[in-house]
């Protein structure tokens, strides 16, 4: 893997629902959480910018889980949660499940 540009540390409700996964489940979501340590930068397809007034906010999706996340200083990211892709969040759009 590339080297990371950016460190990733969950949020306290990121931390309660990850330590409920199971190990392959954990492992899963790490990886993913590395792939963002690469790049945290929404690309519009896969790390999308959902607005939900008063708040924007950027999302990870991936098939199996959806990583709610910001970038609170140069270097770092924060997850701030972490739920499984289905079923969809209420605030999902639904262009994210027509791929």
């Amino acid at each position: 893997m590339a080297e990371r540009l950016y460190e990733a540390y969950l949020e306290p409700p990121a931390r309660r629902v990850f330590d409920e996964l199971s190990d392959a489940q954990q492992e899963e979501v790490w990886r993913l959480i590395q792939l963002l340590e690469l790049d945290p930068s929404p690309d519009g397809s896969v790390k999308v910018v959902v607005q939900l007034p008063p708040v924007v906010v950027t999302v990870y999706t991936h098939p199996n889980w959806w990583i709610m996340y910001h970038v609170p200083r140069p270097g770092r990211i924060a997850i701030d949660a972490i739920r499984p892709a289905w079923p969809p969040p209420d605030w999902a759009p639904g262009a994210f499940f027509r791929r």
